[in-house]
C-alpha cells in the first residue's frame, strides 16, 4: 500500500483508531462457548455504526 498524502495518511489513522475501540468492545463479550459468528455479528454491527463498511457477509449469514 502506498499512502499518496496526509490526507490518505490520516483517514487510516482514523479507520485504525476506530477499528480499535470496536475490537476492545467486542472483546468485552469473549467467554468460554460464545460463537465466532456472535462475535463477527457484534463487529459488523459496531463497525456500520461506526460508519465503517464491512465484508457484510456476517449479518447475511454468507461466509466469504
Amino acid at each position: 500500500m502506498i499512502i499518496a498524502n496526509e490526507k490518505e495518511l490520516n483517514t487510516l489513522r482514523d479507520s485504525g483508531h476506530r477499528l480499535a475501540r470496536i475490537l476492545d468492545s467486542v472483546k468485552k463479550i469473549v467467554r468460554p462457548g460464545i460463537a465466532t459468528l456472535e462475535l463477527d455479528i457484534m463487529a459488523e454491527k459496531l463497525i456500520r455504526e461506526a460508519g465503517g463498511e464491512s465484508l457484510g457477509w456476517a449479518l447475511s449469514g454468507r461466509r466469504a
